[in-house]
């Protein structure tokens, strides 16, 4: 468009459209920041970088011949029922 208005438009078109993106680029640039802090604070805080990734710690019944430590692997560790179909 610029061009159609002689070499003052063209001067004026190029250097408004310089601007533009160099506005878009730099919002862009700013966003792609944040979402990557955003992202590692996450990351951190869930434990993919470092730890465990949140998993609780797993207790078994140190004493199977208990009668809850029984009930408990009976209620647990029991496979289901096969489904018919």
């Amino acid at each position: 468009m610029g061009i159609m208005a002689g070499p003052v438009g063209a001067v004026l078109a190029v250097a408004g459209g310089t601007i533009a993106g160099l506005c878009a680029g730099l919002a862009m640039h700013r966003d792609d920041t944040r979402r990557a802090a955003r992202s590692r604070e996450l990351d951190d805080i869930i434990g993919v970088t470092e730890g465990d990734l949140g998993a609780a710690p797993v207790s078994m019944p140190a004493q199977p011949d208990d009668t809850a430590a029984k009930a408990w692997m009976a209620e647990w560790l029991t496979p289901p029922p096969p489904v018919a179909g």
